[in-house]
This record gives structure tokens, C-alpha cells and sequence, in this order.
């Protein structure tokens, strides 16, 4: 229904022409009371229908501050009520109007509040007059329409529930509690609109916005349920967090939603048709929901990070306009049928999923466009680069998901982290340079095609670590091909043809596994595989190396092959005759360099030669190599020339042996172990090295961080053994106390073992109590944990242990007696790295260990004014006891047996207190101590230890120091009474050992 004429020109003519009949107050407190006539009411006067039937018919006005109150259920059912001025009908009851035509101009106002107050007949308001619905379910029927600038103020929940509500000429509805637009039917027009200023706002019934109108959203979650339509130029604006997360919104002809504040729409489900738009204009404008775009409508954005979330789906011929660096960073946006994404700003795509389906495009129109995110193209879709457009980074991944997709360069270079799947690449005109580096995304596989057919060049580079597999084909001959980093594999199929060179710079390497047609192929770094490379001239350069093979095998060169001196050609060989070689259809020129060989497992019978064929050839042979490698400890070569088209490798196992070779015990020790698998992968691993690395593998596979942790084990006992001296120094008794160190320990190098580091965290609980009343034993338990990190060789230990003992002490006069001992049981997570030769390998392994010490202190305590001293003696039996063991890895795991050592530790030294002035009225002392350790026994630690099949060998670990200067300073405090703390440093040294500890004591007297 829509209103045309105001009241003004609808009751004139009564008040010029009808004898005017002034009512007063007036009470209709029966049935039928006013059912005719007109009744016009001014100033305060109140019109009170108190009955049910009260008003039902005739025409009643109301002018200045005058109201019509309907109390009781269909106090209003009939004729027609208009109000002006600030006159006003107060509705307080259900079916309070359940008919008749009430109509408001200038600051009237309709004062709903009761549930169902309106449940019928039809309410007109114009110009700034109001309806106010201040309860729930205010309006459950009848028919609502606002003019001008008149508005419905809906401020409880469910205010709205049902009736029909029509807002034209800059009226508006206001939804400012939760809920209250729950139900109904409101159609807005010309300049009107739907304010929701609070969360869930609008949580139900249908809007439809017609003309100018709009739905300002500018609270979290105004908008969560409902079906609002928005047709000409109409508007949504989502100017709040959330401010849309529910319902659904429908969009045609060219109305706009336009998403103003991050995080705008995070929910419901948004439609655009014919050309309407979302406008995203703030960061994380859409970062949920789902967004259908058909016809030519379109989604633009405006501002970084415009799209981070949701669902995006382009359909027909709408597009996503990226106009700003980042503007998509996320989400997961997908195109159809002829769709588009226009990236026309730098970076303007960042992150995100994005795929392309049927003939949509990716149209890249600036300079790095996109610099992040994966985007994907099935059927027939297209990424096309025109104009200023660039793809320059490595964190950019293109999938061409089917065979009839493609990526146009149009003579532009672009840099890409990866490429991937099928399709083809093409670039139609002028020069182009295609960069692959996988540096950041990692390895990639393209069986795709690369195009050189369009008109313009292609050239390719890789670059970066990682590969970059290429099993596709090439139409036409790229222009050149540069292997900068990396790999670059031409798998087996693959076929890559090049009009010039290829080059492979140093520490790159380039695999041909399939066919390769190059005019040179010049190589810095490294050229290998199984395949067939058909060249001019293949020139391996100084630095270079050629290494036929994936493993064992035969790389085939059409032409000629080129060594120069520096270069390398690394062979692998096994002990069946078997090697790498290299078929030359052409001549062989070899200016100098040095054959390389490498020993795969196999039982390698000292004394013997295995000769090998590495390289046939059909033209003639110009030069030699250098030589071969002679460092080899185990083995000695030559080449053999003499054969025309072949040159080969004689390898002669010599008559050392693995502990021949060993220097220092452990290695001597690891090779004694080793000799009876020199067959193994371990065994010619180590074969294939010379002397200084035979050495290095022996000291990795002697696994010493086993023996090494045990001499750990031995020095944190101290941390347990000076908790209980200290606290039994302390002249209280009867207590509860508290002591947690960190200790950091360095072991140096020597000429068997690695050095060592420690690192250990932990603390101790103890309570004691004074026994007897004179000469008293203190007699108490203690408990503590203990997190060490042990690092030596490229190997850990991480140690976690728990400590329980018990002590006593008691002074006699002068003379003092410290008593204790404890047990330590101990977690080890072990970890081991290996790396030599061809050989890596990662051990680990898990067990337990235990460690029991008893102790004793005795001393001789001297006053001196303010000051004690203690010399003293402190003798400790120590015992450790590790269980056996098997590591977890590869070949080079070990078994190990149950160890046990026995240590003693004598420390003599003096202890001494000075009593400090106070601060703070709190009494302060200084404490520590001085002595020198001498350690006997089980000194330095060992393992029995042997790999699968080996014999058994002893391992010596990192000693702990034979003879020590022990110290500690710090503060102690009487803080009440009952309460004392303090903190000390305490330190170390002894032969090639040190170690640094930061203390802190709590004890409470009870």
C-alpha cells in the first residue's frame, strides 16, 4: 500500500465546513461509545477508551499536546484517528488497535507498549511523527506507512514481529535493541531507510529496498537473520565489526553493498545479480560469509587486506576488481563461466585459494600483482599478464589443473614460486622470461607444455633451493635456459628443447632424465641423470661436474663432450662391476680435470681390481683427465686409455684396514666394531673417504654422548649433596625449606672426546626437624626434580630426573657432623645426527638410568666477632647405574649395555659466615665457601657398545674433572622471624671442566 495524501488536505474540509465539535476530556468507558461523528481534541485533553468496542467508528483529531489512550484489548477497532502537533496514541494493552485508520503528522507519536498492542487496521505517519514500539511483539498485524521523514523507533526485542510496514520519502525504521526486527513484511523507497544500531537487530522478517534506499548496519552483528532484497539503487552499508554475520541478502540492478569496517561481513549468505556491487573499502571487510556473484555484478576492493575470509563464487560474467595492494589476502574466491579477477595494483593479490573454472580469467594488469596466495585453473581458464602487468615472486604458486588452461606472458617476465600440474604456457608476442624458485614453496612437478609458438621468445630460468621437475614438452625452441639454483629435472618424457644455451651456474644442478635438444649446454655446476642430451658441444667448465645417473647409470650426449681443467666427473661404482658412464655420440675432449669416484655397499676383497667402463665414444678422444681421486684411504685407482672409444677405471682395494686408519681410542674402538661390516651401507660409506674422514665417521658412530651423559649424572649430585650441607650450616631447626639452581657446565675437548655442554634446571623440597633437647640431631627428607640438556657431537641428551633422600647433622660444642644421602632416578631422551661420506643417519633411543650417594661432612666452627668460619672435609660415595639399551634409527643404531660406576669425592675447604648491616632494619650475612675436590674411582666414563652385526667395542666418555676448586658466595636474610631467604652463586673449575650455578634458599621455622 502506498500513501499519497497527507491528513492536512483529507480534514480541511471538515474543519472549514462541518460544525466543529470540541470534546474535552473525555472517558468512553462503554461498549460503542463513540461510533460517528467528529470529535476534536486541543491542549492536554485526553480522549480514554478504556473498554473494549470503545472507539469504532466517526473521526477523531487531536491537536497539541491532546492523546487517545487505549487500555484495554480493541479499545480502537474503527473509524479514523489523526493526531498532529505532539498529540499522541498510547497503545498499553494486546489488541489495544485492532482496526480503523490512524494517521500522524508533525511531532505526533504512536506509544506502543504493550505485545500486540497493534494487531490490525492501517497507522499513516508523516513528516517527523513517530511510532514507538517499546515492547516486544508490539506490532502483530496490520499495516504501517511512514512518510517524509517520519520513523518507527523499535527498541525492545521482537518490537517487530509480523504486519506490513511501507517507509517512503526519507522515513526510517530504527532497530536499536536486540531482535527487534524479528518478523513482518517492511518495503523501503525514494530516500528511507532501516538503521540497526545494535547487535542482532534484525534477526528475521523480509526488507525489500526499492529507489535510494538503504539498510545502515553500524553495530557487531546488527544484521543475523531475515531476507533482505535491494533492487535499483539501493544500498546496504555494513559500517560496524560483524556488523553482517546471518541472513540472507539479495542484490539486483545496480544496488550496492558496501562493506566500510573490518571484519564487515563474517556471515549469511549475500547474492549479487545484474550490476550490482560489494564494495569492500576497509581491511578485513569480508572475512566470512558467502558471496554469489552472477550477470555482470562485482565485488571491489578498494583497501588492503579488503578480502582475508569466506566464500567468494563468481558466476557468468562478474569479476573481483583488486585495486590495491591486498586487497585479497585470503579467502577462498572461485570463478565460473566467463568470469574475471582484475589485479590491477601491485600485490594487489597476497594470499588466499583462488580457482578459475570453464573460460573465467585471472587478468594481471600491474607490476607484481600477485605476490602471494595459490591460484588455480581448471577446463579452459586463463591467467593472463598484459600491459604494465608482472608476477614477480617466489611465494606465488600457479596450478594449471587441466590441459586446455593457460598462462599468457604476452612479452612480459614473470617470477613464480611455483608451477605446477598441466596446461600450457605461452607467450604471444615480444620477449619473455619465465623464473621458477622454489625456494619458499618448495618442489614442484609441471607436465604441462611450454609453448615458444606464439611469436615471442621464452626463455626459462630456475632459481632458488629446491626443484623444479620439469615432464612436459616444448613446442617450438625456447630461446635459452639458465639453472641459477637449484634443480632443475627434466623427468623421464620430458622433452625440453633450446635454441642457444643452457647454462647451470655453480652449486646448481641439472638432472636430464628425459630429452634435451640444446645448442650448449655449459655447466658450472652440476649435470646428471639417465637421459639423452643432443647438443653442439656439452662443455663441463672449471667447477663443474658431470655425475651420470640417480644412483648408478648412463647419461647419453649427442655431440661432443668438453672437460676442462678444474672440472669434475664424479662416477659411483659397486663391487659387481657396475659404475656410471657417459655415451659420447661425437668426439671427447678433455682438456684436464679429475675423475671422482664413489664406493656404494658391497664386499670389497682387499687386494683386488675392479675395472670399470665410464665413458664410450664414437669420435675421437683429445687430451686426458688430470687424474683421479687419490685420497681415497681404502682404495687406489687409475685410468685405462688404451681401449679406442672407451676410457676406464681400474679400482684397486689396498690392504688398510678400518683400524688402521683410527687415531684416537674412541675411533679406534668405533673401527674395530665396524670391520666386520665393510660390506654394509656404514662400511662403504666409510670406504669411499679419506683418512681425516674415515676419523670423523668413526668418532659419529662411537655414539660417546651415551658415556659422556653418565659423568653428567655424577656431577648433579653435587646439586642435591651442597642443598643438604647448606641447609644443615643454617643454625635453625624444626623447618620447611626450598632450594632451585640452574647450572650451566662446560666440558673442553680432548684428544679422545668432543666437548661437552649442560644445562641443567631444577629444585629441591625439604623438611627437618630437631630430635632430642640437648646436642640435638636435625634429622630430615628431601625430595627434588631435576631438566638437564646434554649436548656433545652432534648429539643430545635430555635428562629428566627425581631425587629423594634423606639427612642429619649435629653439632658436638664446636665440632659439627653432616650426614645424607639420596637416590636419583633419571629419564633419558637421547638423540644422535651422523653425517659422512654418503651416509646420513638420526639415532634416538630412551632408558633409564639410576645414581645413589652417600655423604659426609665434618667440620670445626671458629667465632670471630662478627664472623664464623667452618674448615672442613666432605667425603662422597657416588654410584651410577645405567640400564641397556638399543637406539632407534637406521644402520648406524647401537646396543648398549647395563654400565655402572663407583666414584669417590673428597672435598677440603672452609666455609664462613660474616654478618652484614642490616638494611631496611632486616639482618643481613654473607656466606660461602672455598675448597678443592679430588675425585677417584670411575673418573671417566664408559659404554660397551656394537652395531647390528658388529663386534662389541668399548666407548670412553668426556671425564669429569679429576681434581676441582669448588666456591660460593652469597646473601642470606632473616626476613620475620620464621622466614628466611637467600641466593648464591656457586662455581667450578677443574681439568678442562667448568661450571657455574645461581641459587636460591627459602626456609619457614615451625
Amino acid at each position: 500500500m502506498r500513501f499519497t495524501l497527507k491528513p492536512t488536505l483529507v480534514f480541511l474540509p471538515l474543519m472549514l465546513f462541518a460544525a466543529p465539535i470540541y470534546a474535552a476530556d473525555y472517558d468512553a468507558s462503554v461498549s460503542g461509545a463513540i461510533t460517528s461523528g467528529d470529535s476534536y481534541f486541543f491542549g492536554s485533553d485526553t480522549l480514554s477508551a478504556n473498554i473494549t468496542g470503545a472507539v469504532i467508528g466517526g473521526t477523531q483529531t487531536f491537536f497539541d499536546t491532546s492523546s487517545l489512550k487505549a487500555s484495554v484489548s480493541n479499545a480502537v477497532s474503527g473509524g479514523t484517528q489523526a493526531f498532529y502537533h505532539t498529540s499522541t496514541l498510547n497503545a498499553s494493552i494486546a489488541n489495544a488497535i485492532s482496526g480503523g485508520i490512524q494517521v500522524f503528522e508533525g511531532s505526533s507519536s504512536l506509544n506502543a507498549s504493550a505485545s500486540n498492542a497493534i494487531s490490525d487496521g492501517i497507522q499513516v505517519f508523516w513528516s517527523f511523527s513517530s511510532l514507538n514500539a517499546s515492547v516486544s511483539d508490539v506490532i502483530s498485524g496490520g499495516t504501517q506507512a511512514f512518510e517524509d521523514s517520519s520513523s518507527f523507533n523499535a527498541s525492545a526485542a521482537n518490537a517487530i514481529s509480523g504486519g506490513t510496514q511501507t517507509f517512503e520519502e526519507g522515513s526510517s525504521l530504527n532497530a536499536s535493541a536486540a531482535n527487534a526486527v524479528s518478523g513482518g513484511d517492511q518495503t523501503f523507497r525514494d530516500t528511507s531507510s532501516l538503521n540497526a544500531t545494535v547487535s542482532n537487530a534484525l534477526s528475521g522478517g523480509t526488507q525489500n529496498f526499492l529507489d535510494s534506499s538503504n539498510l545502515n548496519a553500524s553495530a557487531s552483528n546488527a544484521v543475523s537473520g531475515g531476507t533482505q532484497e535491494f533492487n535499483d539503487t539501493s544500498s546496504l552499508n555494513a559500517s560496524a565489526s560483524n556488523a553482517i554475520n546471518g541472513g540472507v541478502q539479495r542484490f539486483y540492478n545496480t544496488s550496492s553493498f558496501n562493506a566500510s569496517a573490518s571484519n564487515a561481513i563474517s556471515g549469511g549468505d549475500q547474492r549479487f545479480n545484474d550490476t550490482s556491487s560489494l564494495n569492500a573499502s576497509a581491511a578485513n571487510a569480508v572475512s566470512g560469509g558467502g558471496q554469489l556473484f552472477y550477470n555482470t555484478s562485482s565485488l571491489n576492493a578498494s583497501v588492503a587486506n579488503a578480502i582475508s575470509g569466506g566464500i567468494q563464487n563468481f558466476n557468468n560474467s562478474s569479476s573481483l576488481n583488486a585495486s590495491v595492494a591486498d586487497a585479497i589476502s585470503g579467502g577462498s574466491p572461485t570463478f565460473f563461466d566467463s568470469s574475471s579477477l582484475n589485479a590491477s595494483a601491485a600485490n594487489a593479490i597476497s594470499g588466499g585459494i583462488l580457482e578459475f573454472f570453464d573460460n573465467s580469467t585471472l587478468n594481471v594488469s600491474a607490476a607484481n600483482a600477485i605476490s602471494g596466495g595459490i591460484q588455480r585453473f581448471y577446463n579452459d581458464a586463463v591467467l593472463v599478464v598484459s600491459g604494465a602487468g608482472r608476477i614477480s615472486s617466489n611465494t606465488v604458486a600457479v596450478e594449471l589443473l587441466g590441459f586446455f588452461t593457460s598462462f599468457d606472458l604476452n612479452g612480459t617476465d614473470a617470477i613464480l614460486g611455483s608451477l605446477s600440474v598441466a596446461g600450457t604456457v605461452k607467450n604471444a608476442s615480444g620477449s619473455s622470461t619465465l623464473t621458477i624458485d622454489t625456494s619458499v614453496l618448495g618442489d614442484s612437478l609441471y607436465y604441462g607444455s611450454l609453448d615458444a609458438n606464439g611469436g615471442g621468445a621464452l626463455s626459462l630460468v630456475k632459481a632458488g633451493t629446491g626443484t623444479w621437475n620439469f615432464n612436459g614438452t616444448t613446442n617450438g625452441t625456447l630461446n635459452t635456459v639458465d639453472v641459477e639454483g637449484g634443480t632443475l629435472a627434466v623427468g623421464v618424457g620430458g622433452l625440453l628443447r633450446v635454441a642457444t644455451n643452457i647454462v647451470v651456474d655453480s652449486g646448481a644442478r641439472f638432472i636430464v632424465n628425459g630429452t634435451v635438444d640444446s645448442g650448449q649446454p655449459i655447466i658450472d655446476g652440476l649435470l646428471g641423470g639417465n637421459g639423452t642430451l643432443t647438443a653442439l658441444d656439452v662443455l663441463i667448465r672449471s667447477g663443474g661436474t658431470l655425475a651420470p645417473g640417480n644412483s648408478i647409470g648412463t647419461l647419453t650426449v649427442n655431440g661432443d663432450l668438453t672437460f676442462a681443467a678444474g672440472s669434475n666427473y664424479n662416477v659411483e661404482v659397486n663391487d659387481a662391476g657396475a659404475s656410471d658412464r657417459i655415451n659420447v655420440n661425437g668426439n671427447v675432449i678433455i682438456n684436464g680435470g679429475t675423475v671422482n669416484t664413489i664406493i656404494t655397499p658391497g664386499n670389497y676383497i682387499a687386494g683386488s681390481t675392479i675395472s670399470y667402463d665410464i665413458l664410450n665414444y664414437t669420435g675421437t678422444l683429445t687430451g686426458a683427465f688430470a687424474g683421479t681421486t687419490t685420497d681415497l684411504a681404502f682404495f687406489s685407482s687409475t685410468l685405462d686409455y688404451s681401449t679406442p672409444g672407451t676410457i676406464s677405471l681400474d679400482l684397486t682395494r689396498n690392504n688398510t684396514n678400518f683400524t688402521d686408519i683410527g687415531g684416537s681410542y674412541n675411533q679406534m674402538q668405533a673401527a674395530s666394531g665396524l670391520t666386520p661390516l665393510a660390506s654394509s651401507v656404514i662400511g662403504a660409506a666409510v670406504l669411499g673417504l679419506d683418512a681425516a674422514g674415515a676419523r670423523n665417521a668413526f668418532s659419529q658412530l662411537a655414539g660417546e654422548v651415551h658415556a659422556s651423559a653418565q659423568g653428567a649424572l655424577i656431577d648433579d649430585t653435587d646439586f642435591v649433596r651442597s642443598a643438604v650441607t647448606n641447609r644443615l650450616y643454617q643454625p635453625d631447626g624444626n623447618s620447611v625449606w626450598f632450594k632451585g639452581s640452574s647450572i650451566y657446565a662446560y666440558g673442553d675437548r680432548n684428544s679422545n672426546t668432543d666437548s661437552t655442554s649442560r644445562y641443567m634446571n631444577g629444585g629441591i623440597v625439604g623438611t627437618d626437624r630437631i630430635i632430642g633437647d640437648s646436642e640435638a640431631w636435625t634429622v630430615g627428607l628431601l625430595g627434588g626434580y631435576g631438566d638437564t640438556r646434554f649436548n656433545t657431537r652432534s648429539s643430545r641428551a635430555d635428562i629428566d630426573s627425581v631425587h629423594l633422600g634423606g639427612y642429619a647433622g649435629r653439632s658436638f660444642d664446636k665440632v659439627s657432623l653432616k650426614l645424607g644421602t639420596s637416590y636419583g632416578y633419571h629419564r633419558l631422551d637421547t638423540g644422535r645426527n651422523l653425517a659422512f661420506g654418503s651416509f646420513n643417519g638420526r639415532e634416538s633411543a630412551d632408558y633409564n638410568a639410576h645414581t645413589l650417594q652417600a655423604f659426609a661432612d665434618l667440620g670445626y666452627r671458629l667465632n670471630i666477632s662478627t664472623a664464623t668460619i667452618e674448615p672442613f672435609v666432605n667425603v662422597a660415595q657416588v654410584m651410577t647405574n645405567r640400564e641397556g639399551f638399543t637406539e632407534r634409527g637406521d644402520a648406524a643404531a647401537l646396543k648398549l649395555g647395563r654400565e655402572q660406576t663407583n666414584t669417590t669425592l673428597t672435598t677440603a675447604g672452609v666455609r664462613f659466615t660474616h654478618l652484614l648491616p642490616s638494611i631496611k632494619s632486616l639482618p643481613v650475612s654473607l656466606n660461602g665457601s672455598l675448597g678443592l675436590r679430588h675425585a677417584e674411582g670411575d673418573v671417566t666414563p664408559k659404554s660397551e657398545a656394537k652395531l647390528n652385526s658388529g663386534t662389541d667395542f668399548d666407548v670412553r666418555g668426556n671425564p669429569i674433572a679429576r681434581d676441582a676448586f669448588l666456591y660460593d658466595i652469597g646473601l642470606n636474610s632473616n626476613i620475620t622471624p620464621a622466614l628466611n631467604a637467600g641466593i648464591s652463586y656457586r662455581g667450578q673449575h677443574g681439568d678442562n671442566n667448568r661450571s657455574h650455578a645461581a641459587n636460591v634458599y627459602v626456609s619457614w621455622v615451625f
